[in-house]
């Protein structure tokens, strides 16, 4: 899934080359003889590829703000290499992103459950037993891939729905694969926005099997 901003990070460093040869029919000549059009160039570049590929990934919930930091460096690599160097500069740079994509993807199933656990509303905590019953429901989760949510705005408050789609590791060590249209309420607190009810229906997959 990170690797759809693979085609978005290509594209910036196209148009770059593009008004590279433009300027001076040599993408290595405008960084050396137009220093001022080339850190233009550079810049919108780099910019547009890290705004991409936060884009590219939002739909997969995000890559964190540090990783496309990193990427913005790796991406403006290639623009501080000697012109006869762009062009693998810029292929390596891309791959080298993408591969943050991944990572940056991995970190969102990297059990951050005290970070999560803040966001949901005392009632909630409480009908969900605890923090450790909680979280122990997630002992066999190995990855929740969320389609795109449907929020429907209120006076402080708002409901969300959308399709997950869960794989589970049951106990013979099978993946299991199950969708589920999932529904969170949220309230507006001084907190901040916290979850007040969380609700699950399972539209296809078979349950785990509990014994092997």
């Amino acid at each position: 899934m990170a690797l759809s901003a693979l085609p978005a990070a290509g594209g910036c460093f196209c148009v770059a080359l593009l008004l590279a040869i433009i300027a001076d029919s040599d993408p290595g000549a405008v960084y050396e003889q137009h220093r001022w059009l080339g850190v233009v160039v550079a810049a919108g570049a780099v910019c547009a590829f890290a705004a991409m590929m936060g884009w590219a990934t939002l739909r997969h919930g995000g890559v964190p703000a540090p990783v496309l930091l990193m990427a913005l460096v790796v991406a403006g690599v290639p623009f501080a290499l000697p012109g006869g160097l762009f062009l693998p500069g810029a292929a390596t740079a891309v791959a080298a992103c993408a591969a943050l994509a991944s990572a940056g993807l991995a970190a969102l199933d990297a059990r951050h459950f005290a970070a999560a656990w803040k966001l949901l509303a005392p009632g909630l905590q409480a009908r969900f037993g605890g923090f450790a019953d909680w979280r122990s429901g997630y002992k066999y989760t190995v990855a929740n891939s969320p389609g795109s949510p449907r929020v429907a705005p209120a006076a402080g408050a708002a409901t969300v729905g959308l399709t997950l789609l869960a794989r589970d590791r049951d106990a013979c060590g099978r993946t299991v694969v199950r969708r589920f249209a999932v529904t969170w309420r949220l309230a507006r607190t001084e907190a901040g926005w916290r979850a007040t009810s969380a609700e699950a229906r399972r539209l296809s997959g078979a349950p785990a099997a509990a014994y092997c």
